[in-house]
């Protein structure tokens, strides 16, 4: 039984006077856990940080405060995704470490829930909660990044149970790192686009599969290219029927939900801590008028991440609110980061350097801004779309 706290029954609206039990609850426990050492990460190297956020996912998975909205009878806490919420808010506070089984926890994990077999969670669920298997998404290829469905790596059968896999995937954050990939791969050279895709459980520790890191301008190496030259995969490890890929990889209703949102408060915990920092490079200095500028501006990202949560407590509907979050927080970090630089702060000068780098990348991965205005065009504002010659 894994220790912690106890659940306190979900709560459906902000208005419930055990949202601040609950959240004086997170504060305490995470004062009490956050690794000291964590303070100092940007003197480490990326293998030290690395150390201390695996360490972390234990931590969390023992305090149950991973999979806080997973069902029980999966290892979760059975709460929804205002507790979710309270959790990543204090965490950003606390300046707690970012989370290493992302893909594991908020894709592949709550997937697995809905669509795996009995087979499949037993096996899979419990290490991806305790953090023994560090998960990466096999999404993105040379020639398929924003048009998923153009995906070429194949998964053939081989007989006996079995697929062969070949290709190529690029991007793959944390593949060097990875027990098990999420995999999209096609299955028939004959079926059309969207109809000829299936998602795997794949074991990246087998002959067949080469991990090439791509250096990022940081020096640091958070992505990766995945070559599958016969690497093979049991059709146990199947996600639902065969050709449903493009169903499992497109996100609908409260699942696509969560994730947007979950994603949201990934980035708003570091913006919250970027901020901090950035008030001692302002301090007494004209830019601090920016910094108060910034910090409004992360308070409005923080309401509308509250706004599309208790939408989605409530089963409303939670689209046209969550829309407009990835632009609001890849901008924002980019501007955070380029005022942090600006300021040449002798303390803080490689700091900011470094996350500046690695900020011009955010209104990219994912969906660029301009697919994301895009998104809210023709999606949100139902405005009619640009006539191409």
């Amino acid at each position: 039984m894994m220790a912690g706290a106890a659940g306190i029954g979900r709560i459906r609206s902000f208005e419930d006077p055990r949202v601040e039990e609950f959240r004086a609850r997170v504060a305490g426990w995470l004062a009490a856990h956050v690794p000291a050492g964590w303070a100092d990460r940007f003197s480490m190297s990326e293998d030290e940080r690395t150390d201390i956020r695996r360490a972390w996912e234990r931590t969390l998975w023992e305090g149950r405060y991973t999979g806080i909205s997973w069902p029980e009878k999966f290892g979760g806490r059975g709460l929804g995704p205002i507790e979710e919420l309270i959790f990543f808010q204090e965490a950003g506070r606390a300046h707690a470490p970012e989370e290493l089984n992302v893909i594991g926890k908020h894709v592949a994990g709550p997937s697995i829930v809905i669509n795996g077999t009995d087979e499949q969670r037993a096996r899979y669920l419990p290490t991806i909660l305790s953090g023994e298997e560090i998960w990466c998404e096999g999404y993105s290829e040379p020639d398929a990044g924003s048009d998923l469905a153009s995906v070429q790596t194949i998964a053939e059968p081989d007989g006996d149970g079995w697929y062969r896999v070949t290709g190529h995937k690029i991007w793959t954050s944390n593949a060097h790192l990875a027990d098990r990939c999420w995999l999209l791969a096609r299955t028939s050279r004959e079926l059309r686009r969207h109809h000829n895709l299936s998602m795997f459980l794949l074991d990246m520790h087998q002959d067949g599969i080469s991990v090439r890191p791509i250096r990022q301008l940081t020096g640091e190496a958070h992505f990766n290219e995945v070559f599958f030259d016969g690497a093979r995969v049991s059709r146990s490890d199947l996600v639902g029927e065969e050709h449903e890929g493009w169903r499992l990889a497109t996100l609908r209703g409260q699942r696509a939900g969560r994730q947007v949102i979950t994603g949201a408060l990934r980035r708003h915990m570091l913006i919250v801590e970027w901020l901090d920092t950035l008030s001692h490079c302002v301090a007494g200095r004209p830019a601090a008028s920016r910094h108060r500028a910034l910090s409004t501006r992360a308070s409005m990202l923080s309401w509308q991440v509250a706004r599309g949560t208790d939408l989605l407590a409530r089963d409303e509907e939670w689209f046209p609110v969550t829309s407009v979050l990835q632009m609001w927080w890849s901008e924002l970090m980019q501007e955070i980061t380029e005022c942090g630089l600006q300021q040449n702060c002798a303390e803080h000068r490689a700091h900011w350097r470094g996350l500046h780098l690695e900020a011009l990348a955010a209104t990219i991965y994912g969906g660029t801004s301009q697919i994301q205005r895009n998104v809210v065009a023709s999606r949100v504002l139902d405005l009619p779309r640009e006539v191409r010659k």
